[in-house]
């Protein structure tokens, strides 16, 4: 008896002590759950962890490929099963959170199926302390079981008790080990679990709810496929006493089973474990000892909201049946995929990237390409570079047609196997999942995960449970997929290439005004080489959010601002600061010499109190005259009083208003007329000033030769603008291409369709548009010259480090003789812009002012 008590007490004391290590969160990642990063502040979006790998993508050196970013972010960013611990109370020495969770157990054996690489990577010198906490909590699986509080006002349920838990206790949970379903933590912090439980480490994408934290590591496994046996999983996770029921204490025969995975030669394979039989081997293990083979796959979570998803809640109903949800089902058919194809792409497409894989696999647009691929190493392969006269294409046709029988081309060319390449895809995947080597592989992850969480069942009753779960698994996800479909409609997901600030009232609390910030920042795709997001306080006209150049900055930076959200608009305040900073930027791209860049565009939301007419008739002028100062910026207002700003149209003829009209603050009341409207703003060419000569801006003349780089996508449309102001008597534009494929170029002025003139570029030949005296000296009312850039062919060899997909093409534009930027209403020389600007907007406003009184 004494023996007994003894092995018993050293047992213990073994299992808290590998317990302790085993639970702890990562030194890296503790502090994102201390302070203020427990609270989540960003969407939980596919978009957003593309934006946050694309960054440590692009800091990172270049010799750290594929295999080694997805598996540091697996084995560095990722730590499953990480809960809050009920009553817990933050202090200098105690962090109320621990990896407790049942998806610990899983994750842990996966550790040692998915081998860390040489090349380790510092995620701290890439990303910021918050950018850290963002990835790690979107990939990092689990479930935060226990009551908060406030489940009265946020579980989207129709049945809950008063107190806002669960309607019956949970008996299940009292027999998993890491769970203490009676109390902790003293009687007013229970330990009893929430009628809506919070789903973790999933996020919202174009193709429904996924996990991607599973497709990253079964990318790890895919770029080193191994099949592990199952005596070295069972010896390299021995933690214990293999031969004590750890729950009781009482004597249990597991000697038998337990010895014959210790002598086990069968293997495990990482593919299917880091995906599908992983989670699958959960449902078998943690629900087979109280349902059988009764179990529960594919429970299905609600998002707090549609455009800002923070919080996923599971019903009311879960039963703690969340080892399989409907995120980790789509993320298992997916991963399957990725995971047997992802080595063969790499060894296809140069320098292939992570953000890459997710973009292309989670896009509406395009898709991952296979077949094109064999053109990376000979561009003139019949597979890629069919004849202009077999896709016989009219290059004077308009772009909606060229795009719709572009969709037809690139559908037959840019597929894989049997055209699967894309989430939408899941129903052909599904079909390619062989059921059986599922079922084995199941079976046999489930022997040792059982192991690991000391809940041992036997083999045949096992086996049946496995294989039920199996065949559940695809019932549910073919009624999962079953509306899935490939859209064609690739105008609908043209993205906008704009330089937006916006400028915030007060007509929504702080929420939905982040709620519609999240929204914009995600249809703007930000990205250092694209759009970006500044945030103007519509009442103190101080900067919320700078030049942000993705989702995760513009939280960041609102994360930052303390000061209270508007709860009005000051439109000339707003603007002062604006103008003044659009005079820095203008200065800044003088020195750097930008001839292309995205076009500025003011966004002001006035949906709240109505201006005065003082106020409007400043805000009127100063606008008039920032349009002379800044010919290629853009007005947008979204106003529930369209009246008042139908007044500011006038202030140009170069159809640089527009106006939103919407008297609701519901964002899917305006969301497609706001995309549409920016979608259809050009990016501009334009001409920076001339250098400096004798101390003085030389505002005459022509400007040296120069260009600027773009990359273009299949389905794809990039539209410019020269401004007339820009214009000389005599003026070209070159488009060059790089070799990476063909472009159709067309030209028109002020936008009419009718008289366009477009010519192709093919490979490395070029075109010239040139122009003579277009203006015939009156340039205050000339017409304004517009581009539109369009795919004909890619050859898929785009890896360098600007390139968002492979299947970019690269080329030029090289603007000539364009005139120095300056006033249209003067060509001669000023003495300092943004001198000449402050005294404008004084005068401005002075007279303004003084008129009141006169």
């Amino acid at each position: 008896m004494r023996n007994k008590l003894f092995i018993a007490c050293f047992t213990l004391v073994a299992l808290f002590s590998s317990n302790v290590s085993m639970h702890r969160i990562y030194d890296n990642l503790i502090h994102c759950y201390r302070a203020n990063e427990t609270l989540p502040s960003i969407g939980a979006s596919m978009r957003v962890l593309i934006e946050l790998i694309a960054k440590l993508e692009d800091k990172i050196p270049p010799n750290i490929d594929l295999r080694h970013v997805a598996t540091n972010i697996f084995h560095e960013m990722r730590q499953d099963g990480i809960e809050r611990t009920p009553g817990g109370v933050e202090s200098e020495f105690v962090t109320p959170y621990g990896a407790t969770g049942s998806h610990i157990y899983k994750f842990n054996l996966l550790k040692n199926l998915i081998s860390h690489t040489s090349h380790r990577i510092n995620f701290a010198n890439y990303l910021t302390k918050t950018e850290i906490c963002y990835l790690h909590k979107l990939i990092s699986t689990g479930v935060e079981p226990y009551i908060r509080g406030d489940e009265v006002r946020t579980c989207p349920v129709t049945r809950r008790r008063g107190d806002g838990t669960a309607s019956r206790p949970d008996p299940f949970n009292r027999r998993r080990p890491h769970v203490n379903a009676t109390t902790a933590g003293g009687a007013k912090n229970p330990k009893v679990l929430s009628s809506c439980p919070l789903e973790l480490g999933a996020v919202k994408s174009e193709f429904g709810t996924v996990t991607p934290g599973t497709l990253i590591g079964a990318i790890a496994a895919g770029l080193q496929p191994q099949n592990v046996q199952m005596n070295d999983l069972m010896t390299s996770h021995r933690k214990h006493n293999p031969y004590e029921h750890l729950e009781t204490m009482d004597p249990k025969d597991t000697r038998k089973a337990i010895e014959k995975l210790f002598n086990s030669v069968e293997s495990v394979d990482n593919t299917f474990a880091a995906g599908l039989s992983g989670d699958l081997a959960e449902v078998c293990v943690f629900q087979s000892p109280i349902l059988g083979v009764n179990v529960s796959v594919g429970m299905t979570g609600t998002w707090n909201s549609s455009y800002f998803p923070r919080w996923r809640y599971l019903p009311e109903t879960h039963n703690s049946r969340w080892e399989m949800t409907d995120a980790e089902i789509l993320a298992g058919i997916d991963s399957h995929f990725v995971a047997h194809h992802v080595k063969t792409w790499t060894n296809r497409i140069h320098r292939l990237r992570l953000s890459q894989i997710l973009q292309m696999y989670y896009d509406q647009r395009y898709g991952i390409p296979s077949i094109t691929i064999e053109s990376t190493n000979n561009v003139k392969q019949q597979a890629m570079t069919r004849d202009v006269e077999e896709i016989d294409f009219d290059w004077n046709e308009s772009t909606t047609n060229k795009v719709e029988r572009f969709q037809k081309y690139i559908n037959e060319i840019s597929s894989t196997a049997d055209g699967i390449n894309r989430a939408c895809h899941r129903q052909a995947i599904l079909q390619t999942i062989d059921s059986e080597k599922l079922k084995e592989e199941t079976y046999r992850f489930a022997q040792i995960l059982q192991y690991a969480a000391t809940s041992i069942v036997d083999d045949g009753e096992m086996r049946r449970v496995c294989d039920v779960t199996v065949d559940k698994f695809f019932g549910k996800a073919r009624e999962l997929t079953k509306d899935d479909e490939c859209s064609n409609d690739f105008e609908e997901f043209r993205v906008p290439n704009v330089d937006v600030t916006l400028v915030i009232d007060g007509a929504r609390p702080e929420y939905e005004s982040q709620e519609f910030i999240f929204h914009l920042a995600e249809m703007l795709e930000l990205s250092p080489k694209g759009s970006k997001l500044s945030i103007i306080h519509g009442m103190t006209g101080k900067y919320m959010v700078k030049s942000a150049p993705s989702i995760a900055n513009v939280f960041e930076q609102l994360k930052n601002f303390t000061d209270p959200y508007p709860t009005r608009l000051s439109l000339n305040t707003a603007l002062l600061s604006f103008i003044a900073t659009l005079a820095n930027q203008t200065e800044t791209e003088m020195e750097e010499y930008t001839y292309g860049a995205p076009s500025h565009v003011l966004f002001v939301i006035s949906q709240g109190i109505r201006m005065t007419q003082e106020e409007f008739d400043v805000s009127r002028r100063l606008m008039q005259s920032t349009l002379t100062q800044f010919p290629d910026l853009y007005y947008l207002f979204l106003t529930n009083n369209p009246e008042t700003f139908r007044e500011f149209e006038g202030i140009s003829s170069k159809n640089q208003f527009f106006m939103i009209e919407s008297g609701s603050t519901k964002i899917l009341e305006f969301s497609k007329k706001l995309q549409k409207t920016l979608q259809n703003i050009p990016k501009r060419i334009i001409s920076p000033y001339c250098k400096e000569k004798g101390g003085k801006h030389l505002w005459s003349g022509h400007t040296v030769r120069d260009h600027f780089e773009e990359f273009i996508a299949p389905q794809q449309e990039i539209r410019y603008r020269i401004h007339a102001n820009y214009f000389s008597d005599n003026f070209q534009v070159q488009f060059q291409g790089l070799g990476y494929g063909e472009i159709t170029v067309c030209m028109t002025r002020d936008g009419n369709e009718d008289a366009r003139e477009c010519r192709n570029v093919v490979d490395l030949e070029y075109n010239w548009f040139s122009f003579y005296d277009i203006c015939r000296g009156n340039y205050e009312t000339c017409e304004n010259v517009y581009f539109a850039v369009t795919v004909d062919k890619s050859y898929v060899k785009c890896s360098e480090q600007d390139c968002r997909f492979p299947y970019q093409v690269k080329f030029l534009v090289k603007p000539v003789g364009l005139r120095c930027q300056t006033n249209a209403a003067t060509t001669h020389a000023n003495p300092s812009f943004k001198l000449l600007l402050f005294v404008q907007i004084v005068c401005t406003v002075l007279v303004l002012r003084l008129n009141k009184y006169f």
